[in-house]
């Protein structure tokens, strides 16, 4: 069971080189390329969190991006009546915690870790200052984001689409969303 409060500890002796070090083990390094990781790892704060802790609480509204370095992180879902779904256990070299930049809303999500960890995060005012100092950075950032969420979206769809009969009703709120199986192109 997570411990009820974050856990988020800067780690202060950690240098500049030492850090970039770190974010080019990760994902996005490979996909951006060494001049954009170099500066973003001038607006990163690297951060110790404990087996057990969350990092974020689904709700929170304190607004970061995460690299995970070191360590795992399980990401959990509560639905409407309170059940909680394990949603995917992320690995050394992922990201976490990008859609809070953009929209500025509460968190999907909670996200607790599995054992101690070592994080880089991105927080928002840290985001602002990005766009202000280095704009074609901040917008490759920002590409990277569109393009995990469009690819987890794809990913999301497929898996609905698979557990979903075509005759079955969603609500959400006021609007019902029907799922209809696409005519073949034999059925004219």
């Amino acid at each position: 069971m997570a411990k009820k409060t974050k856990g988020l500890r800067v780690v202060t002796e950690m240098e500049i080189p030492e850090l970039k070090g770190y974010l080019d083990t990760t994902q996005w390094a490979m996909e951006l390329g060494y001049e954009v990781i170099d500066v973003l790892g001038e607006y990163l704060t690297p951060v110790k969190v404990e087996e057990g802790d969350y990092v974020f609480q689904e709700h929170d509204k304190d607004p970061f991006l995460c690299f995970l370095i070191v360590g795992r992180v399980k990401i959990i879902k509560t639905d409407q009546e309170g059940n909680k779904y394990d949603v995917i256990t992320l690995r050394n070299g992922a990201s976490f915690g990008e859609m809070s930049l953009l929209h500025g809303e509460g968190r999907s999500a909670t996200a607790v870790t599995l054992k101690k960890s070592l994080l880089l995060i991105l927080p928002k005012d840290r985001f602002e200052r990005l766009k202000e100092e280095h704009p074609d950075t901040a917008l490759e950032v920002v590409i990277k984001i569109a393009c995990d969420l469009s690819g987890w979206l794809r990913r999301t769809t497929g898996m609905l689409v698979e557990n979903v009969s075509p005759e079955q009703d969603f609500e959400e709120t006021s609007t019902t969303l029907t799922m209809q199986k696409q005519p073949d192109d034999d059925d004219d």
